[in-house]
């Protein structure tokens, strides 16, 4: 079975809690959280994901992949999302009074944690049911990925390009996150990161994933 490859703009204000008590991306979120579930679904995923069974993993690779832009690169499974980092209230730790997201304490976990496009993406594929494996593929920038960095950053895409198509084979769904589908973040946002977001997005293009942004997903 071929993975499903698609690429969604998310931002952190989808997730629960991140606009304060009034929730405005409710019904964003919602239409979101549902193409994710229709994504899994075409993949063949739902059942194996909705119900728990099994590690969601075939060949060393887990079915699941997410690669979004970051402040550092790491390449990780099951890492866990750093809603903290967002202002966000984590899940509760085994035995706590919260669930899903928000309520309750931190999780008591000095695991690896995710950057934020990262941290929305896999929150979001838990929303919409997925409990199994998630390998994550965090891409960092680099200051001088304009002209005088050209050639680095076209090697930097090309060594991309092969970590993420070795392991295809494996892989039922890969979604391809970032947060903005322009050409370049607001002002204000650091040229590394802008650059990995870049980065992701030219993958996309090499990939032929078709963008799907959230403003198209919202009538």
């Amino acid at each position: 079975m071929h993975a499903i490859l698609a690429r969604l703009t998310l931002s952190p204000v989808l997730l629960p809690g991140a606009s304060g008590r009034t929730d405005v991306s409710a019904q964003t979120r919602a239409v979101v959280v549902a193409r994710i579930t229709s994504l899994l679904e075409e993949a063949g995923l739902e059942e194996a994901g909705l119900s728990g069974r099994g590690s969601g993993t075939e060949d060393d690779h887990p079915h699941v992949l997410v690669v979004a832009p970051a402040r550092r690169p790491m390449i990780a499974v099951d890492a866990r999302p750093d809603l903290g980092a967002l202002g966000l209230e984590t899940p509760s730790a085994p035995g706590g009074s919260g669930s899903g997201v928000g309520g309750g304490s931190p999780a008591l976990d000095v695991g690896p944690t995710l950057d934020v496009t990262a941290t929305v993406a896999v929150t979001l594929l838990r929303l919409a049911g997925w409990h199994g494996a998630v390998e994550t593929i965090e891409v960092a920038g680099s200051a001088d990925d304009g002209a005088d960095g050209a050639l680095d950053a076209l090697d930097a895409l090309d060594s991309l390009e092969a970590v993420v198509s070795t392991g295809l084979p494996g892989r039922r769904l890969v979604l391809l996150a970032t947060g903005s589908d322009e050409a370049q973040l607001p002002a204000g946002a650091r040229p590394a990161l802008a650059a990995a977001h870049t980065r992701v997005r030219a993958l996309g293009d090499r990939l032929g994933v078709t963008r799907v942004s959230t403003d198209a997903l919202v009538d």
